[in-house]
């Protein structure tokens, strides 16, 4: 069992070594959704 879940661990990483890398940046909508979805906790 061990030995799978690294081996997924690795696959995965791969898979995301392989995609583009992205320029992490903010968007407005970003906070437009923090405020909307604490609106709605209970």
């Amino acid at each position: 069992m061990i030995l799978n879940i690294r081996n997924e661990k690795e696959t995965a990483r791969e898979f995301d070594d392989s995609l583009e890398k992205m320029e992490k940046r903010w968007m407005p909508s970003q906070e437009e959704f923090y405020i909307i979805s604490q609106a709605f906790v209970e």
